[in-house]
């Protein structure tokens, strides 16, 4: 096991969860309150969150300062890429651009929560 194995785990099942409360919001929900890609979401943030923490995993070096920096550029890629999703997104999907932006906005909060509440138990380590 690495030694991101432990984190990565707990992620996952926390991205499984969010995906068994989608499932049902999505099967339960009145039909205009979900967009027809809601399902599609955790996946999507999942696998963004999973390949940029291997990056950054592979990236630190023993000096915290580039690792910093790595770090805050690599969420600015990951924003300007959620930004370009969503705008095509709306320009392809205009009928459903309102509930799926929502659903997007709650979901990016919950997982950027996540990234910093464990940047924060690895800072204090």
């Amino acid at each position: 096991m690495t030694i991101e194995s432990k984190p990565l785990v707990r992620f996952t099942i926390i991205s499984a969860i969010l995906f068994a409360i989608t499932l049902g919001f999505y099967h339960y929900a009145p039909e205009a309150m979900i967009s027809d890609n809601l399902l599609y979401i955790v996946p999507f943030f999942y696998l963004v969150h999973i390949v940029s923490r291997i990056v950054n995993h592979r990236i630190e070096t023993k000096d915290s300062a580039p690792s910093k920096i790595f770090y805050l550029v690599s969420s600015g890629i990951k924003l300007m890429f959620y930004l370009v999703v969503l705008i095509l997104y709306g320009i392809f999907n205009r009928e459903d651009v309102a509930p799926f932006f929502l659903s997007f906005l709650v979901f990016y909060l919950i997982f950027t929560f996540l990234d910093v509440k464990h940047l924060v138990s690895e800072m204090s380590k």
